[in-house]
């Protein structure tokens, strides 16, 4: 028998717990982490191939992201701005991401300006406006329920009133 914090049974038994939300936080941001860097390195080492690697690399965190929503959901909404916390991580490390790439392949001179504008259009300029409503729309409802009604972090209990 396993004896580790993260036995898969006890992560599933329980999810809809706080203290498991905020255990499962930090291996969810190292895995994203992960997979963007090797998206980056991809695409940097098939520069042909760029557009196609980052939209499948962003596709993959977001169904990350979307299974950890579903499967800890209930955990993050009675953990104080958990659910936030974790979209405001995605979103910047996915923005940054595509913008040091972008960056990089500007100063360097990878592509012509006009082709740069062209294919980085959509990472570098639609998804941070459109996630970054999204996220200030999700912060502004957080903040204004006060961000937890109930909340048990790390066995000690506390109700709002």
């Amino acid at each position: 028998m396993s004896t580790s914090p993260f036995s898969l049974s006890k992560l599933i038994r329980t999810r809809k717990s706080p203290d498991t939300a905020l255990k499962t936080m930090m291996p969810y941001c190292l895995a994203t982490t992960t997979l963007v860097v090797a998206t980056h390195t991809l695409a940097a080492a098939y520069p042909w191939a760029t557009m196609l690697i980052v939209a499948l690399g962003t596709i993959a965190v977001l169904l990350l992201m979307l299974a950890h929503a579903i499967t800890f959901g209930k955990g993050l909404d009675r953990l104080r701005f958990g659910g936030v916390i974790i979209n405001a991580f995605t979103y910047t490390l996915l923005t940054c991401g595509n913008l040091v790439h972008f960056t990089v392949d500007a100063v360097f001179g990878t592509w012509d300006r006009s082709i740069l504008l062209a294919t980085w259009g959509g990472p570098a300029v639609a998804v941070p406006v459109l996630w970054g409503l999204g996220l200030l729309i999700h912060m502004f409802a957080v903040i204004g329920s006060r961000g937890f009604e109930e909340t048990s972090v790390l066995g000690v209990r506390k109700v709002v009133s």
